[in-house]
Protein backbone atom coordinates (compact mmCIF):
# COMPACT_ATOMS: atom_id res chain seq x y z
CA UNK A 1 0.00 0.00 0.00
CA UNK A 2 1.18 3.67 -1.01
CA UNK A 3 2.15 6.12 1.28
CA UNK A 4 -0.54 8.56 -0.72
CA UNK A 5 -3.29 5.45 -0.40
CA UNK A 6 -3.08 4.38 3.21
CA UNK A 7 -3.52 8.69 3.86
CA UNK A 8 -6.33 8.47 1.65
CA UNK A 9 -8.06 5.46 4.01
CA UNK A 10 -7.26 6.77 7.16
CA UNK A 11 -7.93 10.20 6.27
CA UNK A 12 -6.59 13.52 7.95
CA UNK A 13 -5.56 13.92 11.72
CA UNK A 14 -7.14 16.41 14.09
CA UNK A 15 -6.73 18.34 17.52
CA UNK A 16 -8.99 19.55 20.23
CA UNK A 17 -9.32 22.94 20.59
CA UNK A 18 -9.54 23.93 23.94
CA UNK A 19 -11.07 27.66 24.18
CA UNK A 20 -13.31 29.40 21.47
CA UNK A 21 -14.74 33.00 22.41
CA UNK A 22 -16.98 35.15 20.99
CA UNK A 23 -15.17 38.35 20.22
CA UNK A 24 -15.99 41.31 22.61
CA UNK A 25 -18.14 43.90 20.94
CA UNK A 26 -20.26 47.30 22.96
CA UNK A 27 -23.82 47.28 22.90
CA UNK A 28 -25.21 50.47 23.05
CA UNK A 29 -28.83 51.76 23.15
CA UNK A 30 -30.65 54.05 20.92
CA UNK A 31 -33.36 57.00 22.75
CA UNK A 32 -35.81 55.03 21.87
CA UNK A 33 -34.73 51.77 23.55
CA UNK A 34 -33.01 49.86 20.28
CA UNK A 35 -29.89 47.87 21.01
CA UNK A 36 -27.40 48.30 18.64
CA UNK A 37 -24.49 45.66 19.14
CA UNK A 38 -21.08 47.32 17.74
CA UNK A 39 -17.96 45.00 16.42
CA UNK A 40 -15.18 46.64 15.71
CA UNK A 41 -12.18 44.75 14.49
CA UNK A 42 -10.76 43.53 11.35
CA UNK A 43 -8.29 44.62 8.58
CA UNK A 44 -10.31 45.89 5.82
CA UNK A 45 -12.00 49.22 5.80
CA UNK A 46 -15.45 47.32 5.23
CA UNK A 47 -18.78 47.28 7.22
CA UNK A 48 -21.70 45.15 7.61
CA UNK A 49 -24.77 46.90 8.72
CA UNK A 50 -27.52 44.58 9.53
CA UNK A 51 -31.15 46.03 11.19
CA UNK A 52 -33.13 42.91 12.17
CA UNK A 53 -37.25 42.63 13.06
CA UNK A 54 -38.06 39.87 15.23
CA UNK A 55 -41.73 38.41 14.31
CA UNK A 56 -41.89 37.73 10.41
CA UNK A 57 -44.44 35.07 9.91
CA UNK A 58 -45.64 35.85 13.25
CA UNK A 59 -47.05 39.06 13.23
CA UNK A 60 -48.71 38.64 9.71
CA UNK A 61 -52.80 38.47 9.62
CA UNK A 62 -52.42 37.25 6.29
CA UNK A 63 -50.06 34.31 4.65
CA UNK A 64 -47.02 35.44 2.83
CA UNK A 65 -47.45 39.49 3.74
CA UNK A 66 -44.37 39.19 5.28
CA UNK A 67 -42.21 38.17 2.62
CA UNK A 68 -43.88 40.15 0.09
CA UNK A 69 -43.40 43.06 2.66
CA UNK A 70 -39.79 42.46 2.48
CA UNK A 71 -38.95 41.84 -1.44
CA UNK A 72 -40.80 44.98 -2.23
CA UNK A 73 -38.89 47.40 0.25
CA UNK A 74 -35.95 47.85 -1.86
CA UNK A 75 -38.33 48.19 -4.89
CA UNK A 76 -38.00 51.99 -5.12
CA UNK A 77 -39.42 54.94 -2.75
CA UNK A 78 -41.48 58.07 -2.67
CA UNK A 79 -38.60 60.18 -4.35
CA UNK A 80 -36.50 57.36 -6.15
CA UNK A 81 -37.63 54.69 -8.96
CA UNK A 82 -36.65 51.20 -8.02
CA UNK A 83 -33.72 51.82 -10.70
CA UNK A 84 -32.23 54.50 -9.07
CA UNK A 85 -32.31 52.93 -5.43
CA UNK A 86 -30.13 50.09 -7.03
CA UNK A 87 -28.10 52.05 -9.15
CA UNK A 88 -26.86 54.49 -6.58
CA UNK A 89 -25.83 51.27 -4.14
CA UNK A 90 -24.10 49.42 -7.49
CA UNK A 91 -22.44 53.14 -7.48
CA UNK A 92 -20.71 52.83 -4.29
CA UNK A 93 -20.10 49.37 -3.95
CA UNK A 94 -22.59 48.66 -1.85
CA UNK A 95 -25.27 45.68 -1.43
CA UNK A 96 -28.66 45.59 0.12
CA UNK A 97 -30.20 42.80 0.90
CA UNK A 98 -34.09 42.65 2.35
CA UNK A 99 -35.69 39.43 3.28
CA UNK A 100 -38.08 37.68 5.43
CA UNK A 101 -37.87 34.56 7.42
CA UNK A 102 -40.16 32.47 9.49
CA UNK A 103 -38.93 34.33 12.72
CA UNK A 104 -37.70 38.07 11.26
CA UNK A 105 -37.39 40.70 8.47
CA UNK A 106 -34.08 41.97 8.09
CA UNK A 107 -32.49 44.62 5.97
CA UNK A 108 -28.55 43.70 5.56
CA UNK A 109 -26.56 46.21 4.04
CA UNK A 110 -22.39 46.02 3.14
CA UNK A 111 -20.04 48.45 1.88
CA UNK A 112 -16.60 49.98 1.89
CA UNK A 113 -16.33 52.31 5.34
CA UNK A 114 -15.98 55.60 3.60
CA UNK A 115 -19.31 54.90 1.29
CA UNK A 116 -21.00 53.80 4.83
CA UNK A 117 -22.76 57.62 5.63
CA UNK A 118 -23.81 58.19 2.38
CA UNK A 119 -25.60 54.81 1.55
CA UNK A 120 -26.96 54.40 5.57
CA UNK A 121 -29.62 57.29 4.48
CA UNK A 122 -30.62 55.79 1.41
CA UNK A 123 -31.48 52.04 3.56
CA UNK A 124 -33.05 54.80 6.00
CA UNK A 125 -35.28 56.28 3.05
CA UNK A 126 -36.36 52.64 1.52
CA UNK A 127 -37.49 51.88 5.52
CA UNK A 128 -39.27 54.72 5.87
CA UNK A 129 -40.70 55.85 2.89
CA UNK A 130 -41.02 52.23 0.64
CA UNK A 131 -43.30 52.81 -2.55
CA UNK A 132 -45.12 49.47 -2.73
CA UNK A 133 -46.14 50.20 -6.43
CA UNK A 134 -48.95 48.37 -7.65
CA UNK A 135 -47.06 47.58 -10.53
CA UNK A 136 -43.93 46.42 -8.69
CA UNK A 137 -46.81 43.99 -6.23
CA UNK A 138 -48.80 42.58 -9.62
CA UNK A 139 -45.38 41.97 -11.07
CA UNK A 140 -43.79 40.13 -8.02
CA UNK A 141 -46.76 38.19 -7.27
CA UNK A 142 -46.88 36.86 -10.83
CA UNK A 143 -43.19 35.64 -10.58
CA UNK A 144 -43.82 33.99 -7.46
CA UNK A 145 -46.53 32.12 -8.99
CA UNK A 146 -44.45 31.05 -11.54
CA UNK A 147 -41.53 30.31 -9.33
CA UNK A 148 -44.60 28.08 -6.99
CA UNK A 149 -45.32 25.94 -10.66
CA UNK A 150 -41.57 25.19 -11.31
CA UNK A 151 -41.58 24.27 -7.13
CA UNK A 152 -44.27 21.99 -7.64
CA UNK A 153 -42.74 19.49 -10.10
CA UNK A 154 -40.07 18.89 -7.47
CA UNK A 155 -40.15 15.89 -5.56
CA UNK A 156 -37.64 17.28 -2.48
CA UNK A 157 -39.60 20.52 -2.56
CA UNK A 158 -43.09 18.81 -2.44
CA UNK A 159 -41.63 16.61 0.55
CA UNK A 160 -40.33 19.38 2.49
CA UNK A 161 -43.95 21.17 2.77
CA UNK A 162 -45.95 18.09 3.30
CA UNK A 163 -43.28 17.14 6.25
CA UNK A 164 -43.61 21.08 7.33
CA UNK A 165 -47.67 20.74 7.12
CA UNK A 166 -47.39 17.92 9.28
CA UNK A 167 -45.10 18.92 11.83
CA UNK A 168 -46.86 22.34 12.51
CA UNK A 169 -50.33 22.42 11.16
CA UNK A 170 -51.07 23.80 7.43
CA UNK A 171 -52.54 27.24 8.69
CA UNK A 172 -49.53 27.83 11.59
CA UNK A 173 -46.81 30.36 10.55
CA UNK A 174 -44.16 27.90 10.82
CA UNK A 175 -45.93 25.32 9.00
CA UNK A 176 -47.91 27.13 6.01
CA UNK A 177 -46.50 26.63 2.41
CA UNK A 178 -47.24 28.89 -0.05
CA UNK A 179 -50.31 28.81 -2.71
CA UNK A 180 -51.76 30.34 -5.51
CA UNK A 181 -54.58 31.88 -3.77
CA UNK A 182 -52.35 32.86 -0.80
CA UNK A 183 -50.10 35.11 -3.29
CA UNK A 184 -53.47 36.26 -5.50
CA UNK A 185 -55.54 37.46 -2.28
CA UNK A 186 -51.89 40.41 -1.03
CA UNK A 187 -52.88 44.04 -1.53
CA UNK A 188 -50.89 46.97 -1.97
CA UNK A 189 -53.04 47.80 1.97
CA UNK A 190 -51.47 44.49 3.12
CA UNK A 191 -48.06 45.81 2.75
CA UNK A 192 -48.62 49.11 3.66
CA UNK A 193 -50.46 48.22 6.86
CA UNK A 194 -47.97 45.33 8.19
CA UNK A 195 -45.04 47.62 7.53
CA UNK A 196 -46.44 50.47 9.74
CA UNK A 197 -47.54 48.48 12.22
CA UNK A 198 -44.56 45.88 12.41
CA UNK A 199 -41.34 47.64 11.58
CA UNK A 200 -40.74 49.73 14.30
CA UNK A 201 -38.36 49.63 17.21
CA UNK A 202 -39.77 47.46 20.18
CA UNK A 203 -38.89 44.36 18.14
CA UNK A 204 -35.57 45.14 16.14
CA UNK A 205 -32.02 45.59 17.14
CA UNK A 206 -28.82 46.76 14.89
CA UNK A 207 -25.79 44.59 14.42
CA UNK A 208 -22.76 46.74 13.11
CA UNK A 209 -19.58 44.80 11.96
CA UNK A 210 -16.35 45.68 10.58
CA UNK A 211 -13.42 48.29 10.68
CA UNK A 212 -15.51 51.66 10.85
CA UNK A 213 -15.21 55.25 12.78
CA UNK A 214 -16.99 54.28 15.99
CA UNK A 215 -18.19 57.27 17.46
CA UNK A 216 -19.09 58.42 13.89
CA UNK A 217 -21.44 55.28 13.32
CA UNK A 218 -22.91 55.60 16.16
CA UNK A 219 -23.68 58.99 16.45
CA UNK A 220 -25.38 58.30 12.35
CA UNK A 221 -27.22 55.32 13.35
CA UNK A 222 -28.87 57.22 16.82
CA UNK A 223 -29.82 60.31 14.25
CA UNK A 224 -31.46 57.92 11.75
CA UNK A 225 -33.24 55.13 13.83
CA UNK A 226 -33.19 56.58 17.25
CA UNK A 227 -36.23 58.62 17.20
CA UNK A 228 -37.47 57.96 13.81
CA UNK A 229 -38.76 54.24 14.17
CA UNK A 230 -42.24 54.38 14.86
CA UNK A 231 -43.64 51.99 17.27
CA UNK A 232 -44.45 48.46 16.74
CA UNK A 233 -45.60 44.98 18.14
CA UNK A 234 -43.58 42.31 19.82
CA UNK A 235 -44.23 39.11 18.10
CA UNK A 236 -46.66 36.56 20.02
CA UNK A 237 -45.97 32.37 20.12
CA UNK A 238 -48.80 30.02 19.56
CA UNK A 239 -47.75 26.36 19.73
CA UNK A 240 -48.84 24.23 17.23
CA UNK A 241 -52.13 22.37 17.86
CA UNK A 242 -51.38 18.31 17.72
CA UNK A 243 -52.52 17.24 15.10
CA UNK A 244 -52.53 12.99 15.07
CA UNK A 245 -51.06 12.43 12.11
CA UNK A 246 -50.32 9.15 10.27
CA UNK A 247 -46.81 7.23 10.80
CA UNK A 248 -46.55 7.65 6.92
CA UNK A 249 -47.73 9.93 3.88
CA UNK A 250 -46.87 9.37 0.35
CA UNK A 251 -47.63 11.80 -2.29
CA UNK A 252 -47.57 10.89 -5.77
CA UNK A 253 -46.34 12.70 -8.28
CA UNK A 254 -45.38 12.64 -12.44
CA UNK A 255 -41.98 12.66 -11.38
CA UNK A 256 -40.89 9.20 -12.85
CA UNK A 257 -37.26 8.93 -12.13
CA UNK A 258 -36.80 10.13 -8.21
CA UNK A 259 -38.36 10.17 -4.97
CA UNK A 260 -37.96 11.85 -1.76
CA UNK A 261 -37.97 10.91 1.35
CA UNK A 262 -38.21 13.22 4.81
CA UNK A 263 -38.18 11.30 8.19
CA UNK A 264 -38.61 13.46 11.57
CA UNK A 265 -40.43 15.34 13.68
CA UNK A 266 -40.99 18.55 16.08
CA UNK A 267 -38.38 19.39 18.73
CA UNK A 268 -37.60 22.79 20.26
CA UNK A 269 -35.31 26.17 19.79
CA UNK A 270 -32.04 27.18 21.30
CA UNK A 271 -32.77 26.88 25.00
CA UNK A 272 -33.76 23.62 25.45
CA UNK A 273 -31.87 21.96 28.45
CA UNK A 274 -31.43 18.82 25.41
CA UNK A 275 -30.20 21.14 22.79
CA UNK A 276 -26.45 21.10 22.88
CA UNK A 277 -26.51 16.82 22.94
CA UNK A 278 -29.07 16.72 20.48
CA UNK A 279 -27.02 18.91 18.43
CA UNK A 280 -24.09 17.02 18.65
CA UNK A 281 -26.07 13.33 17.84
CA UNK A 282 -27.58 15.20 15.20
CA UNK A 283 -24.02 15.90 13.32
CA UNK A 284 -22.96 12.55 14.20
CA UNK A 285 -26.00 10.92 12.25
CA UNK A 286 -26.34 12.73 9.32
CA UNK A 287 -25.40 16.28 9.84
CA UNK A 288 -21.78 16.16 8.15
CA UNK A 289 -19.86 14.50 4.79
CA UNK A 290 -18.25 11.96 7.35
CA UNK A 291 -21.49 11.31 9.25
CA UNK A 292 -23.17 7.89 9.84
CA UNK A 293 -26.29 8.10 7.04
CA UNK A 294 -23.36 9.47 4.45
CA UNK A 295 -21.06 6.53 5.36
CA UNK A 296 -23.76 3.90 4.89
CA UNK A 297 -26.55 5.03 2.02
CA UNK A 298 -23.98 6.70 0.28
CA UNK A 299 -20.26 5.33 0.66
CA UNK A 300 -21.24 1.47 1.26
CA UNK A 301 -24.57 1.22 -1.06
CA UNK A 302 -24.47 4.06 -2.97
CA UNK A 303 -28.46 4.21 -3.13
CA UNK A 304 -27.81 8.50 -3.74
CA UNK A 305 -25.47 11.20 -3.78
CA UNK A 306 -26.78 13.16 -0.79
CA UNK A 307 -28.38 12.13 2.29
CA UNK A 308 -28.55 14.17 5.68
CA UNK A 309 -30.58 14.98 8.90
CA UNK A 310 -31.34 18.30 10.06
CA UNK A 311 -32.20 19.47 13.08
CA UNK A 312 -33.31 23.46 12.04
CA UNK A 313 -34.00 25.54 15.83
CA UNK A 314 -36.52 28.36 15.31
CA UNK A 315 -36.66 31.27 17.98
CA UNK A 316 -39.57 29.62 19.40
CA UNK A 317 -39.85 26.12 18.41
CA UNK A 318 -37.36 23.68 15.88
CA UNK A 319 -37.58 20.76 13.71
CA UNK A 320 -35.76 17.57 13.02
CA UNK A 321 -35.70 15.50 9.96
CA UNK A 322 -33.83 13.13 7.74
CA UNK A 323 -33.80 13.88 3.82
CA UNK A 324 -32.59 12.51 1.14
CA UNK A 325 -33.58 11.96 -3.09
CA UNK A 326 -33.54 8.61 -4.62
CA UNK A 327 -34.21 6.23 -7.72
CA UNK A 328 -37.59 4.92 -8.05
CA UNK A 329 -35.94 1.21 -7.19
CA UNK A 330 -33.44 2.18 -4.14
CA UNK A 331 -36.86 3.56 -1.93
CA UNK A 332 -37.50 0.78 -0.01
CA UNK A 333 -33.64 -0.09 0.22
CA UNK A 334 -32.88 3.23 1.54
CA UNK A 335 -35.96 3.18 4.01
CA UNK A 336 -35.07 0.25 5.46
CA UNK A 337 -31.05 1.46 5.69
CA UNK A 338 -32.37 4.61 7.40
CA UNK A 339 -33.82 2.62 10.49
CA UNK A 340 -31.56 0.16 10.72
CA UNK A 341 -29.23 3.35 11.29
CA UNK A 342 -31.35 5.19 13.72
CA UNK A 343 -31.95 1.11 15.82
CA UNK A 344 -28.09 1.11 15.93
CA UNK A 345 -27.87 4.67 17.11
CA UNK A 346 -30.17 3.61 19.75
CA UNK A 347 -29.25 0.37 20.95
CA UNK A 348 -25.20 1.03 21.20
CA UNK A 349 -23.19 3.45 22.14
CA UNK A 350 -20.88 5.22 19.51
CA UNK A 351 -17.11 4.52 19.38
CA UNK A 352 -14.75 7.14 21.38
CA UNK A 353 -13.05 7.72 18.09
CA UNK A 354 -15.88 8.63 16.39
CA UNK A 355 -17.43 10.64 19.07
CA UNK A 356 -13.68 13.02 19.56
CA UNK A 357 -14.15 13.14 15.11
CA UNK A 358 -17.23 14.91 15.55
CA UNK A 359 -16.44 16.70 18.52
CA UNK A 360 -13.05 18.11 16.28
CA UNK A 361 -15.25 19.01 13.38
CA UNK A 362 -17.26 20.74 14.89
CA UNK A 363 -14.84 23.28 17.05
CA UNK A 364 -13.67 23.80 13.78
CA UNK A 365 -17.01 24.67 12.19
CA UNK A 366 -16.94 27.35 15.43
CA UNK A 367 -13.90 28.78 14.69
CA UNK A 368 -14.73 29.40 10.98
CA UNK A 369 -18.26 31.35 12.74
CA UNK A 370 -15.58 33.74 14.33
CA UNK A 371 -13.25 34.06 12.13
CA UNK A 372 -13.35 38.18 10.81
CA UNK A 373 -15.76 40.82 12.28
CA UNK A 374 -18.25 39.98 9.47
CA UNK A 375 -18.72 36.57 10.20
CA UNK A 376 -18.70 37.42 14.22
CA UNK A 377 -21.19 39.96 13.52
CA UNK A 378 -23.50 37.25 11.51
CA UNK A 379 -22.92 35.04 14.78
CA UNK A 380 -23.85 37.82 17.29
CA UNK A 381 -26.87 39.06 15.17
CA UNK A 382 -28.42 35.07 15.09
CA UNK A 383 -27.47 34.78 19.15
CA UNK A 384 -29.27 37.90 19.31
CA UNK A 385 -32.60 36.95 17.77
CA UNK A 386 -32.56 34.10 19.88
CA UNK A 387 -32.31 35.65 22.47
CA UNK A 388 -29.05 33.89 23.48
CA UNK A 389 -26.14 36.68 23.07
CA UNK A 390 -25.24 37.06 26.56
CA UNK A 391 -22.94 34.20 27.83
CA UNK A 392 -25.08 31.43 25.71
CA UNK A 393 -22.31 30.58 22.97
CA UNK A 394 -19.29 29.80 25.58
CA UNK A 395 -22.04 28.45 27.55
CA UNK A 396 -22.71 26.12 24.43
CA UNK A 397 -19.25 25.56 23.58
CA UNK A 398 -18.34 23.96 26.76
CA UNK A 399 -21.63 21.74 26.61
CA UNK A 400 -20.10 20.16 23.70
CA UNK A 401 -16.83 19.15 25.25
CA UNK A 402 -18.97 17.19 27.64
CA UNK A 403 -21.25 15.60 25.16
CA UNK A 404 -20.28 11.49 25.76
CA UNK A 405 -21.41 8.36 23.77
CA UNK A 406 -24.28 7.61 26.49
CA UNK A 407 -25.23 11.57 25.71
CA UNK A 408 -26.02 10.46 22.12
CA UNK A 409 -27.07 7.25 22.43
CA UNK A 410 -29.87 8.59 25.36
CA UNK A 411 -30.91 11.36 22.76
CA UNK A 412 -31.52 8.71 20.20
CA UNK A 413 -33.80 6.97 22.54
CA UNK A 414 -35.25 10.00 23.72
CA UNK A 415 -36.70 11.50 19.98
CA UNK A 416 -35.79 9.10 17.22
CA UNK A 417 -38.56 6.68 18.42
CA UNK A 418 -40.39 5.34 15.27
CA UNK A 419 -43.68 6.61 17.27
CA UNK A 420 -42.85 9.91 17.36
CA UNK A 421 -41.39 10.54 13.72
CA UNK A 422 -43.30 11.57 10.59
CA UNK A 423 -42.22 9.86 7.49
CA UNK A 424 -43.31 11.71 4.24
CA UNK A 425 -42.50 10.26 0.39
CA UNK A 426 -43.04 12.05 -2.42
CA UNK A 427 -42.76 9.40 -5.28
CA UNK A 428 -43.71 8.73 -9.15
CA UNK A 429 -47.35 7.18 -9.54
CA UNK A 430 -47.48 3.59 -11.79
CA UNK A 431 -50.52 3.92 -14.44
CA UNK A 432 -51.21 0.59 -12.25
CA UNK A 433 -52.25 3.02 -9.68
CA UNK A 434 -54.14 5.47 -11.65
Amino acid sequence: MSHSEKNWKTGPGYHSVQTIQLPPYDKISLSNGLPVYLLNQGSQDIIKFDLVFRGGRLLEEKKLVSKFTATLLREGTLTKKPAEVANYFDYHGAVLRVASNLDFVYMSLSCLSKHFEKVIHLLAEVLYEPLFSEEELEKLKRNTIQKLFQDLSKNDLISYRVFTEAVFGVDHPYGYNSTEEAITAITRDDLVQFHKDHLGHKNAFIVVSGKFDGPAVASTVEKLFGNTLPESTLPVYSPPVSIQQPAGLTVYTNNEYQASIKIGRKLFNRQHPDYAAFFFMNTLFGGYFGSRLMSSIREKHGYTYNVYSVFDHLIYDGYFYIGTDVALEYVDATMSEINKQIKTLCSRKAPSKEIEMVRSYLTGNFLNLIDGPLNSGSLIKSLAMDFTLDGYFEDFLEKLKTVSAKDVQEMAQKYLGQEDLITTIVTHQSPAMV
